[in-house]
């Protein structure tokens, strides 16, 4: 039994990265992003799946998202972001041991879910409104695990681009290690009107398969699965 638990131990280890320090390669690679100033999006990489589209009217466009907060992606996250806002020495791998020590044992994923109106092909046809109904979610499961599920935003708002440009990180004092110092971002207004719903959660599990898996995100109304590979 401990030979089977170190063996697991050493699996992840290998796989997704230790949470002992900042993985080098997948921060140097986060640096080179930010040196060619790629967008912030282009650091989520596999990390990140969709697991909601809208239709607007053209095209189907990627607007709901499970994020993997594990080593691989917050190693990148800060060195991105230390090369972006010039941090001093040290600062990736002290944020990193600050977010680690918050989360001993753990595996966090952030769920961005959104509700628009749907627009059809033809334009003799009427939309059809949002439903928020959809956006409430009730359980996270990874096979037998129930994982714990906590809100921490919901915005109303006649402007699409609130949403899609929301700060995720808001609403969780435990991811403030992974904000960047110039993101000063407003909490969403107690008087929220308009045709655009969005919906963020922080799902916390003890741990997660070393292949490939599934995080089954249930609600009242939709039910939605978060698919993960198991490597690039």
């Amino acid at each position: 039994m401990i030979l089977c638990a170190a063996w697991m131990a050493a699996a992840v280890s290998a796989r997704y990265g230790a949470w002992a320090k900042p993985i080098r390669t997948e921060w140097e690679f986060g640096t080179s992003l930010a040196a060619k100033r790629q967008p912030e999006s282009t650091v989520f990489r596999e990390d990140r799946v969709v697991i909601g589209r809208w239709f607007n009217g053209k095209s189907k466009l990627a607007v709901e998202h499970a994020l993997w907060l594990n080593p691989r992606f917050v190693s990148r996250w800060l060195g991105y972001w230390e090369r972006r806002e010039h941090w001093p020495a040290e600062e990736s791998a002290r944020r990193f041991d600050t977010f680690r020590s918050g989360m001993p044992g753990n595996q966090w994923f952030l769920i961005s879910l959104s509700a628009y109106p749907k627009y059809p092909m033809l334009e003799l046809v009427d939309s059809v409104d949002a439903r928020p109904g959809d956006l409430e979610l009730q359980s996270a499961e990874i096979g037998s695990q129930v994982g714990a599920l906590r809100e921490l935003n919901r915005i109303q708002t006649r402007n699409r681009e609130d949403i899609e440009k929301h700060e995720w990180w808001l609403g969780a004092p435990e991811l403030g290690p992974l904000v960047p110092k110039h993101h000063q971002g407003p909490q969403p207004s107690p008087y929220q009107l308009g045709d655009y719903f969005g919906r963020w959660y922080l799902v916390k599990v003890s741990s997660c398969p070393l292949t490939s898996f599934e995080v089954v995100l249930r609600g009242p109304a939709k039910d939605r699965v978060a698919r993960f590979a198991n490597g690039r």
